[in-house]
């Protein structure tokens, strides 16, 4: 409901035209005795119902992220004047009561010059003496407020929505004071309807949904209605004096079933939680899901969403003399919703006050339970003139299509077509917008990541008004391609950004190996470039480099792989003109030989010459290197060479050269070596005549061998 307190108390009742006994006459007279018919007919209307009373091009209005889904009632708080006013808004789950501002053709709740920091992002609703666990959060659908600020706000709920009890119907009037400081509002008053609508529920229909409960609702002043001779349901003329006294306010609150498309009319005991019912009606709707009271043409507005196909009604009291309906209230004209409007889930709707009509129209808005494209809040426009038909507001309609998914850098050339004033279409951003696109020319280009608002206008006449149509453009962030090589010493990436974006990579790109973090490096034009040896291990290793991206533009990522370079290979070979003994001794000089493989790259200088090993020595080395131009490198080491090449000594023991013994001797072999050590110590004696010769035989663990020899003799026997 929108209504301007000020407005009202300087105002005189408008009074509904008295009614014909034809319809179709009876519609057009309305409409022109309240400045709508502005060259409509009953022609004009497919099945009874005509076109949209004003502009047909309807605009996203919230910011991205208002609401998720679920946003519902709608009232305008207008200011007196030509000011623009405050947008309430009520989220129907979880029970948000919101307080929007505008700014650039947005209406917001998150900048603190413009609303109440306290608002920043909605109030949670609560049951009286609830706190989120007591009686719980209401599943609040629409709200409305009365002449008086001290009232406060009025919010139609459908049940409670904590737990179980939300399978539970509880249709009710709940009362907020929106003065409250705090993230939360608790509930002042609390009228439970439920009682009431099920004391006539007709016998054999469907029992009352909990999700179809008490969907609208709209304070109608007592002015309009006792001037209008306003009827109850007990066929009385209607006396605000018979509810509650001083405790009754100034008005009725209407409330509309969604499960029936039913209005009730109660009186509130405002300072207690009793109430009457005044009467009730049909709304024309199988489903009802906003009422709105317009101050200006003194009509009540029913709604219905995509279930009508957005079809909209007017009504007002009827007051024909003689009529079987005066007192009641009955259609003025039903309208479908606007041509530039899907056919969306609205259950919220509001107009502004006649104070802010300006070139024949005033604004309207819309909104929308389903969030359709990231969007709750829709604005449109309604004829507002005081005396007769007003100039027919021009219909701009772009000729050209916002890029579907634009991205920075990208560029768009907008296009319209205006109405018959012959005054030109003239494009523009949104303040707020040059912070996201810039407009040069005909070109509007895409700088930055946001929502651009691209506006076209054109100035009205004396016959037709001024026309207006925006399209409000998501842009995102351009793409980019990174694309990374490696060597065995240095890993590099190049990051362009990829068409139809547009700009310049900065910032650095990550390098990892086989997943392993190595470091990163700055781009320097659209190249980082990180020092980096790769293991010589001569495997493959996979090199990742990775772009986070900027506020603009998007990262990317990618791999290859590099081989890590090896060392050369150089290997020893042992050779002796004779072999190694079974002790491992070396009888004979020993000579090492290298071979060396470079494998990949070439070596530093020549393979190593061979070694001679000719002197005697236990435990004897030899090491070789080799480098090669990469800078590998690799050594070999023959150790444990043991050469002895002296002989060992031999003696012979227990006889003499030359001596004569008196009978045969047992002569020993006596050896020695200081090196390898003795191996063996042979001796043998052979007889020739009265001679015995002895030879022995040492032998040491390299294999030297060295001899003695001894002749003794025997004397004969007598």
């Amino acid at each position: 409901m929108t209504f301007d307190r000020s407005a009202f108390r300087q105002r005189n009742p408008v009074h509904s035209p008295r009614r014909s006994s034809v319809l179709a006459p009876v519609v057009v007279a309305c409409l022109a005795a309240s400045g709508l018919a502005a060259a409509m007919s009953p022609a004009d209307a497919a099945d009874g119902d005509l076109p949209w009373p004003g502009g047909q091009a309807v605009t996203t209005v919230d910011e991205v992220g208002l609401s998720s889904d679920n946003l519902s009632g709608l009232y305008y708080e207008g200011t007196g004047n030509a000011d623009t006013g405050t947008l309430w808004a009520v989220q129907n789950g979880p029970a948000i009561l919101f307080k929007l501002k505008e700014s650039d053709g947005l209406w917001t709740s998150q900048r603190d010059e413009l609303v109440d920091p306290d608002w920043a992002g909605g109030k949670q609703l609560l049951y009286k003496g609830g706190d989120g666990n007591g009686y719980g959060v209401p599943d609040a659908e629409g709200l409305t407020f009365t002449d008086r600020p001290a009232d406060g706000v009025f919010v139609a709920t459908e049940r409670n929505d904590s737990g179980a009890a939300s399978k539970i119907p509880r249709p009710a009037i709940l009362r907020f004071d929106p003065t409250g400081t705090g993230e939360q509002l608790v509930a002042t008053g609390d009228w439970n309807l439920t009682a009431d609508i099920l004391s006539d529920w007709p016998l054999g229909a469907p029992p009352l949904d909990p999700n179809e409960g008490i969907e609208a609702i709209a304070w109608v002043p007592d002015s309009y209605l006792t001037d209008t001779r306003f009827m109850t349901d007990a066929g009385t003329v209607y006396d605000p004096t018979d509810y509650y006294g001083d405790n009754h306010g100034n008005g009725l609150f209407f409330v509309g079933l969604e499960q029936t498309g039913k209005v009730y009319a109660y009186a509130l005991d405002l300072k207690g939680t009793s109430y009457q019912r005044v009467t009730s009606f049909d709304s024309g709707f199988s489903k009802v899901m906003e009422l709105h009271f317009e101050e200006q043409t003194q009509q009540l507005w029913a709604v219905c969403d995509n279930t009508c196909e957005g079809r909209t009604a007017r009504l007002a009291v009827d007051t024909t003399e003689g009529s079987p309906t005066a007192g009641t209230f009955v259609p003025v004209a039903h309208y479908l919703r606007p041509t530039g409007m899907d056919n969306l889930n609205n259950e919220g709707f509001t107009t502004t006050p006649a104070s802010e009509c300006s070139g024949g129209v005033k604004p309207v808005f819309w909104a929308e339970d389903g969030d359709t494209g990231d969007h709750s809040l829709r604005q449109g426009t309604l004829r507002c003139g005081p005396d007769g038909p007003e100039p027919v507001e021009q219909v701009i309609t772009f000729t050209t299509a916002a890029p579907a998914s634009p991205v920075v850098g990208q560029t768009y050339n907008p296009a319209a077509t205006g109405g018959p004033s012959g005054n030109p279409v003239v494009f523009s951003i949104t303040t707020r917008s040059s912070e996201v696109c810039s407009f040069t020319g005909a070109v509007v280009t895409f700088d930055h990541v946001g929502t651009c608002v691209v506006q076209a206008d054109q100035a009205g006449n004396e016959q037709y008004g001024a026309g207006f149509a925006s399209q409000s453009i998501t842009v995102a962030k351009a793409a980019t391609t990174t694309v990374p090589t490696a060597s065995t010493t240095k890993l590099e990436a190049v990051v362009k950004v990829t068409a139809p974006g547009v700009g310049t990579p900065t910032g650095s790109v990550a390098f990892t190996v086989d997943g392993a973090s190595v470091g990163s490096a700055p781009l320097v034009g659209d190249t980082a470039t990180l020092n980096y040896k790769v293991a010589r291990d001569g495997k493959n290793h996979t090199v990742t480099a990775v772009y986070a991206g900027t506020a603009d533009l998007a990262g990317s990522t990618a791999s290859t792989s590099v081989t890590g370079p090896s060392d050369p290979v150089i290997t020893a070979t042992v050779g002796s003109i004779r072999p190694r003994s079974a002790s491992g001794w070396y009888s004979a000089p020993v000579e090492v030989t290298f071979t060396c493989t470079p494998r990949g790259s070439a070596l530093v200088g020549a393979c190593p010459t061979p070694v001679l090993l000719s002197t005697s020595g236990a435990d004897q080395s030899v090491t070789r290197s080799i480098t090669a131009a990469d800078g590998g490198t690799a050594s070999v080491t023959i150790g444990d060479l043991d050469l002895d090449l002296v002989a060992p000594t031999a003696t012979i023991g227990g006889v003499k050269a030359g001596k004569t013994y008196r009978k045969k001797q047992k002569p020993t072999c006596q050896g020695v070596d200081v090196l390898s050590g003795l191996q063996s110590c042979t001796v043998t004696q052979v007889k020739r005549g009265r001679k015995f010769v002895v030879n022995a035989t040492a032998t040491d663990k390299a294999g030297n061998v060295n001899f003695a020899t001894v002749t003794y003799k025997v004397r004969k026997q007598r």
